[in-house]
């Protein structure tokens, strides 16, 4: 991920570079809406879920740990950013971000991998919608666990390193964001 952001602050450096002396409010506006939804930040989880089905009204059990690999990108989206002071005298700025959110969260099938699954012999199987159901509740239990895994944060810091960056190579020396 970290070679992604170099790589990027790289281009956008090399395409602004002569752009200081073009430095207006509208061009950076502009610029800052093109760019739209940046993802900032990218992550890999796993999820283990173990699921039991043991009612006392049934006879045995039914028993089942599915592993999970979700995708997953969080960033801003660039054309709410507002910039509410600029100097171009002096070379500041003033930023008002908005939060990161989740880009994308990926589940591909085929990173579902039904690791034991124990069926009493007085019991029926799983049907198809009960483990389609299962893989829901990882979901939501993967959703639930980004802001303790603090990914949104991290997508904020991002952001903001790369908008340093970005800003500083048309010319910006000064830049705050609230």
């Amino acid at each position: 991920m970290k070679q992604k952001l170099k790589l990027l602050l790289l281009l956008f450096c090399l395409t602004f570079i002569n752009c200081e002396s073009k430095l207006n409010k509208g061009l950076v506006e502009a610029q800052l809406k093109d760019l739209q939804e940046l993802g900032t930040s990218e992550y890999t989880l796993n999820k283990i879920i173990i699921a039991e089905d043991n009612q006392w009204y049934t006879i045995g059990d039914r028993k089942a740990v599915i592993t999970m690999t979700a995708s997953l990108k969080s960033g801003i989206d660039f054309s709410d950013i507002k910039i509410t002071d600029m100097n171009t005298e002096e070379k500041s700025i003033t930023l008002q971000l908005p939060s990161s959110k989740i880009i994308l969260l990926d589940i591909n099938p085929d990173d579902i991998k039904y690791d034991f699954i124990k069926i009493s012999s007085t019991r029926s199987k799983f049907s198809n919608k009960e483990l389609n159901d299962i893989q829901i509740l990882g979901e939501k239990s993967v959703r639930e666990k980004i802001k303790d895994l603090g990914i949104l944060e991290d997508a904020d810091k991002n952001a903001k390193l790369f908008l340093t960056n970005w800003l500083n190579s048309m010319g910006i020396n000064q830049i705050k964001f609230i």
